[in-house]
């Protein structure tokens, strides 16, 4: 019988290509595939040589984790490879950690001021130089406003609950929702004046009808029919912003490089490159965006899942057969359940649980009762809130966990921005910039 990592291995093989295998292993490790493994392997060959080649340098997440970022790598591969090798999303370490490290050793590399032949030998390799800082700003700045948007989305969801089943005493929080928006529009103009004008992921449009929400909302705190429109409205932009930044960054986490130092020296520096701080910066930075790619798969798996229960929580207004809503609850359960298992040291899987088995007790009864026409009932979409708000708790301390890695990414854009700016002034320049 096959063991779990023959099995993830097997999974792999089937979802990905030779050339995307080749052009993995490259960006993960710098290591040419033809150096580890023969041209004639089969993929799942080629996969279990350099993985099992990595985990003899207990680095195969640095492989594995690019490989579950992959975009045909779906479900059921990612949770192969966690089910072989728990450590690729299990336990991360924080990314500061890793940073720390290379910053620790970066200077010891590259001493500045650059000696004359090292700037010189360095400079056509400028540009390069210069995205690794563009990349960390833009991903810092991206994800504080997705977690902008992120925290007003649940404070819409729980609004739009409460008007859809308005309890006696129990009173829409209107005005306060209308409050947070203003602060989202406070907060957004100063993430953006870190990028340039032309990388802005929101527009000024944008803006203007956050505003003019908040003032239908403030206008709308009477009619609680009119509010629950306006929410919705919100809601809509909000996730379609959501979802634009949702990609932003997934794109910018894969373009994460920082080759330019790792792998690209020019054979001129080899004495650079023999060195052992050399090699401790090269592991540090590998650790680092192993990390990056890892926290980030996560993040997007959670909204991924509320997303899907954002679409769930639509039956409750047509209510029609329940067969439809318990196949995709059942859908969801299982993604959300495998998440919280990724958090062993939570108390989040009896809580989920806990939540859960009720929607399923109500779904299950409902399916029982002997007639033709099974409608969802006040008691499913109570349930489902509950166990909504709940989700609430867990995907915030993930969104939280993933900005922290995000903020220690960004310190290491100062260092490289010095190393530009040296490399830009080079009096043998003749004025060239960057």
């Amino acid at each position: 019988m096959p063991n779990k990592s023959d099995l993830a291995y097997s999974a792999i093989g089937a979802a990905l290509s030779d050339d995307d295998i080749k052009d993995l292993v490259k960006r993960s490790t710098g290591i040419p595939i033809t150096d580890i493994v023969g041209e004639r392997d089969p993929p799942k060959k080629k996969i279990e040589k350099v993985v099992e080649f990595l985990k003899d340098r207990g680095n195969e997440r640095w492989l594995l984790t690019r490989v579950m970022f992959h975009a045909t790598a779906g479900d059921m591969v990612r949770q192969k490879i966690v089910d072989a090798f728990p450590e690729t999303l299990i336990g991360l370490a924080k990314a500061g950690d890793h940073v720390t490290r290379a910053l620790d050793y970066l200077p010891k590399v590259l001493t500045l001021p650059l000696p004359p032949e090292v700037k010189y030998r360095l400079r056509p390799s400028r540009r390069s130089f210069a995205r690794m800082p563009q990349c960390v700003i833009a991903l810092f700045v991206y994800k504080t406003l997705q977690e902008c948007f992120l925290r007003l989305l649940f404070t819409l969801n729980a609004n739009e609950a409460l008007l859809s089943n308005r309890a006696e005493g129990v009173t829409p929080e209107i005005s306060c929702v209308a409050d947070h928006i203003d602060r989202a529009i406070e907060q957004i103009p100063q993430a953006l004046s870190l990028l340039d004008a032309e990388a802005s992921p929101i527009n000024g449009g944008e803006l203007a009808k956050l505003e003019q929400f908040a003032a239908s909302l403030r206008n709308s705190a009477g009619t609680p029919e009119n509010a629950a429109d306006v929410i919705d409205n919100i809601q809509r932009l909000v996730r379609r912003s959501l979802s634009q930044l949702n990609s932003d960054i997934f794109k910018l986490v894969q373009d994460l490089s920082f080759d330019a130092l790792t792998d690209e020296l020019p054979s001129k520096l080899r004495h650079i490159q023999d060195s052992t701080e050399f090699q401790e910066l090269v592991q540090a930075i590998r650790d680092v965006t192993a990390t990056i790619l890892a926290r980030s798969l996560k993040s997007r798996m959670w909204q991924d899942a509320e997303a899907n229960m954002a679409l769930i929580s639509k039956y409750f207004a047509l209510p029609d057969d329940v067969t439809t809503i318990a196949d995709d609850w059942l859908t969801v359960r299982e993604r959300i359940d495998w998440l919280v298992a990724l958090e062993p040291d939570e108390e989040w899987s009896d809580e989920a649980k806990k939540y859960a088995l009720e929607i399923d007790d109500e779904l299950c009864e409902i399916d029982n009762e002997l007639c033709r026409e099974k409608k969802l009932d006040d008691n499913v979409r109570l349930h489902f809130e509950a166990y909504r708000a709940w989700f609430k708790g867990p995907f915030l301390k993930i969104d939280d966990t993933t900005k922290m890695d995000f903020g220690s990414l960004y310190e290491l854009g100062d260092p490289f921005r010095q190393i530009l700016n040296e490399l830009a002034n080079d009096p043998r320049a003749s004025g060239s910039t960057v």
